[in-house]
């Protein structure tokens, strides 16, 4: 019962350099998720990398998703600042 009010009580946002990009309803998100998993999914966790931040607003319960979902995009930035930081052991970065 607390997640059929939480669908109808909350909207999904998507941000990206703290603008909103998409602000959906929960159950148009539930439902894209629902039909198009397989696109959706590998799609979110790749936005993660960019920069794209995900959140639900609304009304109390949004706390322990959010939680997640700030873990997993402090994760990808930690990951993709590793990866791009600069090897000194790297091919072409010795001096001449």
């Amino acid at each position: 019962m607390r997640f059929i009010r939480f669908i109808k009580e909350t909207t999904f946002v998507v941000t990206r350099k703290e603008k909103t990009v998409i602000s959906m309803p929960t159950v148009v998100f539930a439902l894209l998720m629902l039909f198009f998993w397989q696109f959706l999914i590998p799609v979110i966790i790749i936005a993660l990398f960019f920069g794209v931040g995900y959140f639900f607003d609304g009304a109390q319960g949004t706390e322990k998703p959010n939680r997640f979902l700030e873990k997993a995009g402090d994760f990808a930035e930690d990951a993709r600042s590793e990866f791009t930081k600069d090897d000194p052991g790297a091919a072409g970065s010795e001096e001449i």
